[in-house]
């Protein structure tokens, strides 16, 4: 266009570059993918590391470059199917045992500390920001959220402050509407037991409803439970109640 033509190849000698791109380290880049859930960069990461691992870039090749290399850390590759990098394709398959033992195996290695700061803490950051704020597991848990129209996923690691570790991964199909946030409560009572565990606290007998709280006008506003909105919480119950 306007005479301009774009051509690849080595660069001629004797010419001179008009400007340049300095990419941020990898760890920078892959802490703001995971901790955003930004889809499209992690597409981006697997075709990168394709062309890296075979000197060209497709979905085919990224796939068999994660497989050799979870393989690499010891770690049974069954049932693990890659059609993209950001989990979007309803193609794409993994185990939850395969989500903790990789887990474990980073938690484990000598990329332990990048590892740790890729991850969202609950209730400080990332996806896990907003949940489980005020609560034991706050600040202790790292993890990564998962979420499609009709799947939800958590996996991660509980920290104690001695080190101890309980790693997590719960992964909820056909999960749709309502049921993604009983999923979604499951999770984080899982994490809750874990936090306690680690922590040396208390699970406490959850306080029982009101004996009149089935009763009311009908119109929810006095705390009556609607089905969409039970006053208990996702799971029709109380919530796990967790004492340090």
């Amino acid at each position: 266009e306007g005479g301009i033509q774009a051509v690849s190849g080595a660069a001629a000698a004797g010419v001179s570059g008009l400007a340049q791109v300095q990419s941020p380290p990898l760890a920078d880049i892959l802490r703001f993918a995971v901790q955003r859930s930004d889809n499209h960069l992690t597409d981006q990461l697997l075709h990168v590391l394709a062309r890296h691992a075979t000197g060209a870039a497709s979905w085919g090749r990224g796939e068999r470059a994660v497989l050799d290399l979870v393989a690499g850390l010891g770690i049974d590759t069954d049932g693990l199917r890659l059609a993209d990098g950001s989990g979007l394709s309803r193609d794409d398959r993994v185990t939850a045992r395969l989500l903790v033992e990789l887990d474990r195996v980073m938690w484990s290695g000598p990329h332990a500390q990048t590892w740790a700061s890729l991850q969202a803490v609950a209730g400080e950051s990332g996806t896990l920001r907003t949940r489980l704020r005020g609560t034991p597991a706050a600040g202790r848990f790292f993890g990564k959220t998962g979420t499609l129209n009709d799947v939800t996923g958590l996996t991660g690691a509980m920290v104690g402050d001695d080190g101890t570790r309980y790693h997590l991964a719960v992964v909820g199909n056909d999960a749709e509407a309502a049921d993604r946030w009983v999923v979604r409560a499951l999770m984080d009572e899982l994490a809750l037991v874990l936090a306690a565990d680690v922590q040396g606290c208390t699970i406490a007998a959850a306080p029982s409803p009101p004996a009149d709280a089935g009763e009311g006008d009908g119109d929810g506003d006095n705390g009556t439970p609607t089905p969409s909105e039970p006053a208990s919480g996702p799971l029709g119950r109380p919530p796990t109640v967790v004492v340090c």
